[in-house]
C-alpha cells in the first residue's frame, strides 16, 4: 500500500509541475517563448502577401517588418536583408557572411627574352657587317613567371637595374651556328651547279671536239677526261683533306668545319614564332575568324544533329568522312541544303543582298551604279 501511494504521489507531482509551466507561459505571453527559442511570433507572417514584392506592396511591407524584429525573433538566422543569399547576413558580394573574392587578372610584366643570332657566313666574311637573323624579343609575363628573369642590371643579360624590363637574354650572341635564307639560297645554287657540272659530257665540259675509248689511239681518252672532270669538282688526298677543287673553293665557306670534306653545312635558321599571350583566353574561346555565322553556322548545327543520329550506321571514321562530304555539298547546293535543314528542323537563313549568303564566304557583286566612277 505504501508503494502504491508513493507512485501516485510521483505522478501527481509531475502533473502539477507541468501545469505550473503552462500557467507561467500563459501569464508571460508568447513573446517570452519566442525570445527563448528564437522564432518569430505567429502574427509576424500574417502580412506577407502572395503578390509581387516592391512598390510599397504588402509583400515588401512584410519583409521590412521581419527585418525590424528584435534579435532572436527573425525568421532567418543572421537577419539577412533582401537580396542576400539564404538570409545569412553580410554585405552584397558576400555569401553567408563570407567575402566572395572578385576576379583579378594576373599582373603582367614587360620582359625581353632570346638571343642575338648572326648569319655565320656573313660573319665569317665580315663580322662588322654581318646579317642579324634574330634578336631578343619583347613579351609579357605574369608575376608568377618572373623568377626566370632578371631586373638587377647584372645577370641574364639585363642592362639596367629596376627599370621594369625583366630580361632573360642568352649571351654571347650566336655567330657560328646558323645560316640565313640568303646564304642558304646561294649554298643550294652552288650545290646544284656542281652536281650539274659533274653530269656533263667531257666533250662539253672541256670544250673538246672528240674523245675515244680506244686504248692505243692518239685521240684523248674519254675515261681520262672523265676522271679529270671529277677531280676538278671534288678531290681529296690520301689523308682525307681537300685538294684544290671546286667543292673546296665554293663550298668550304658554308661548312661548319672548314677544310673538312665530311663536315656538315650550317643549318638554315628558322625564326621562333611570336610568344603566346601572357594570359591565356578562357576555355572555349574562339577567334573571330573561326566563328561561323549565317548559313555556315546552320550547316554545322545540322551536321551535328546528323552526327548524333548517325542514320546510316557508319563507323566513327566513316561518319566524319561523310560529314566532310556533306559539308561541301550543302555549301554548293542550295536546294539540297534546304532539304537537309527541313529534315533536321532548321529554318534556312534568307539570302544575302547581291547574291551568295551571309557568312558563306561568297563574293557579293555590287549593284548597278555602285562602281566607283559609274
Amino acid at each position: 500500500m505504501k508503494n502504491i501511494l508513493f507512485g501516485h504521489t510521483r505522478v501527481l507531482s509531475m502533473a502539477l509541475f507541468l501545469a505550473g509551466i503552462v500557467a507561467i507561459l500563459s501569464i508571460a505571453g508568447p513573446a517570452a517563448a519566442q525570445a527563448e527559442f528564437g522564432i518569430a511570433p505567429p502574427g509576424a507572417l500574417d502580412g506577407i502577401s502572395g503578390g509581387p514584392v516592391g512598390g510599397g506592396g504588402a509583400g515588401m511591407n512584410a519583409l521590412q517588418g521581419l527585418q525590424n524584429l528584435p534579435p532572436g525573433q527573425q525568421p532567418f538566422p543572421g537577419g539577412g536583408a533582401p537580396g542576400q543569399f539564404g538570409g545569412f547576413g553580410g554585405q552584397p558580394g558576400q555569401i553567408g557572411g563570407f567575402q566572395v573574392p572578385a576576379y583579378q587578372a594576373p599582373r603582367r610584366l614587360q620582359a625581353i627574352e632570346g638571343q642575338r643570332i648572326f648569319d655565320a657566313i656573313s660573319y665569317r666574311l665580315n663580322p662588322a657587317d654581318s646579317r642579324i637573323l634574330d634578336d631578343p624579343r619583347r613579351l609579357e609575363v605574369i608575376e608568377e613567371e618572373k623568377s626566370g628573369f632578371s631586373d638587377d642590371g647584372r645577370t641574364l643579360g639585363d642592362r639596367e637595374a629596376n627599370d621594369g624590363l625583366w630580361s632573360r637574354i642568352i649571351e654571347p650572341a650566336s655567330t657560328d651556328e646558323y645560316t640565313g635564307g640568303l646564304s642558304h639560297f646561294y649554298l643550294l645554287r652552288i650545290i646544284n651547279m656542281l652536281s650539274a657540272a659533274q653530269q656533263m659530257n667531257p666533250l662539253e665540259f672541256f670544250g673538246l671536239n672528240a674523245l675515244t675509248s680506244e686504248r692505243f689511239s692518239k685521240i684523248e681518252k674519254r675515261a681520262e677526261r672523265e676522271a679529270d672532270r671529277d677531280d676538278r669538282i671534288y678531290q681529296v688526298d690520301a689523308e682525307g683533306n681537300f685538294r684544290d677543287c671546286w667543292s673546296k673553293k665554293f663550298l668550304d665557306l658554308f661548312r661548319i668545319e672548314q677544310g673538312n670534306p665530311h663536315s656538315d653545312f650550317f643549318p638554315l635558321y628558322i625564326p621562333q614564332p611570336p610568344p603566346p599571350p601572357a594570359v591565356q583566353p578562357p576555355p572555349g574561346w574562339l577567334p573571330p575568324q573561326a566563328i561561323k555565322t549565317g548559313v555556315e553556322a546552320q550547316i554545322e548545327q545540322a551536321l551535328n544533329l546528323y552526327r548524333a543520329a548517325n542514320p546510316e550506321g557508319l563507323t566513327e571514321e566513316e561518319l566524319e568522312d561523310r560529314i566532310d562530304e556533306l559539308r561541301g555539298e550543302l555549301l554548293d547546293d542550295e536546294e539540297a541544303r534546304n532539304e537537309f535543314f527541313r529534315l533536321y528542323g532548321i529554318e534556312a537563313a534568307p539570302p544575302a543582298p547581291g547574291g551568295g549568303f551571309e557568312g558563306g564566304g561568297y563574293y557579293q557583286m555590287p549593284a548597278a551604279g555602285e562602281f566607283i566612277g559609274a
